[in-house]
């Protein structure tokens, strides 16, 4: 039995409704907490972001390529 249900046992018997409830929110805030972690490491990556996706996306390849280029008039829209 874990320290924060023992604790809570002993305040319900003896009656003490407040540490019960104070028991019940920190186990809770726990529950939260684990069960989000759980989601985020479902959550699948999106494609394109390094998500493990092994099928080239043309729009990352295409970003890639004219960000690696040379720096024309029309990438700058330098002022005449």
């Amino acid at each position: 039995m874990t320290k924060l249900a023992r604790e809570t046992a002993e305040a319900l018997f003896d009656g003490n409704i407040e540490k019960v409830f104070e028991n019940q929110q920190k186990a809770n805030a726990a529950y939260e907490k684990k069960l989000r972690a759980d989601l985020v490491k479902q959550d699948p990556k999106p494609a394109g972001a390094g998500g493990g996706n092994e099928e080239k996306d043309e729009a990352v390849e295409f970003a890639r390529s004219w960000a690696n280029s040379e720096p024309t008039p029309s990438k700058t829209q330098t002022k005449v």
